[in-house]
């Protein structure tokens, strides 16, 4: 799933257009015909109001509410398994609970990741990232001036999380994290197509409340990082967390990640919002990969 922002400037006023993204997403072997995403929203709320849930106050109670995942398909060794909670609790605490850019920058760049050039960014999403970050600025704080980008590819990217976060506002600030199984599920499998296998979660809340009618994919900053050419099949894991944002509402996101067996460790290929309400209004915020 791809996503592709349009940036519709006009003076003062900014308009920000979600393409194919927050548009309906059908999966028509889970889903009803007549489902609409307003439909799957409302249908799943009881089982997502069903959850326990704890304060997302700190990266502890992120690691103590990763004790209750189930693991389900390919049975991963102990390394492997420790390992997946580990990198997918970073990425947690770092994106969700610390919101700290340059913190997050460090993180993607020990793991090997290169910072993909302003030029790629721009093309992948047809948008130019300075008239992008202050329309954002500009929308959360109409007095905003508009500032040119800086030198330095870090401070880029901690304008565009600082300037994302600002636009998202309040209400999309998570709050909470279950730590109900039924919302701490994930399943590994083989694959020779570790970006795009079709491998979901059905298990816990069910693939209807997993997935619901509506997605939002992340937003890439950095290279995957290189494959072995001479591996075929590929350890993959998807890993499903529900939290709850400051607004109340309840949604998942879904990562999908790769084993390199060379590096010994695990990859972050995608990080996915789904099952939130489209209602006309700013989507969840966008994770950056």
């Amino acid at each position: 799933m791809s996503s592709r922002q349009v940036l519709a400037i006009s003076g003062s006023a900014v308009a920000i257009v979600l393409v194919a993204i927050v548009a309906i997403v059908q999966y028509p072997r889970a889903f009803r015909q007549r489902d609409t995403p307003a439909e799957l929203f409302r249908a799943t709320r009881p089982v997502m109001a069903d959850l326990a849930m704890a304060p997302l106050v700190n990266c502890e109670a992120v690691r103590s509410a990763m004790k209750n995942m189930v693991f389900e398909g390919v049975e991963p060794s102990l390394d492997q398994r420790t390992a997946l909670l580990r990198k997918v609790e970073e990425a947690v605490c770092l994106f969700y609970v610390e919101r700290d850019p340059h913190a997050y920058w460090q993180w993607r760049l020990r793991d090997g990741h290169a910072p993909l050039s302003h030029d790629a960014i721009e093309a992948a999403t047809g948008n130019a990232l300075e008239p992008w970050i202050n329309g954002m600025r500009k929308a959360a704080d109409p007095t905003h001036q508009d500032r040119p980008l800086p030198a330095d590819p870090a401070e880029v990217f901690a304008a565009f999380f600082r300037a994302s976060w600002g636009y998202a506002g309040e209400g999309r600030i998570p709050t909470a994290i279950t730590v109900d199984a039924r919302g701490l599920q994930s399943v590994l499998f083989q694959t020779n197509m570790p970006e795009s296998g079709s491998v979901s979660l059905t298990g816990g809340i069910g693939q209807d409340a997993w997935r619901g009618g509506s997605g939002w994919s992340e937003m890439r900053w950095f290279d995957p990082l290189p494959k072995n050419p001479q591996q075929t099949m590929w350890l993959c894991a998807r890993v499903g967390i529900v939290f709850e944002y400051a607004n109340g509402i309840r949604h998942p996101v879904i990562f999908r990640l790769v084993w390199h067996p060379d590096r010994q460790m695990w990859e972050v290929l995608q990080a996915s919002l789904f099952n939130f309400p489209i209602d006309g209004g700013i989507p969840p915020m966008q994770w950056l990969l």
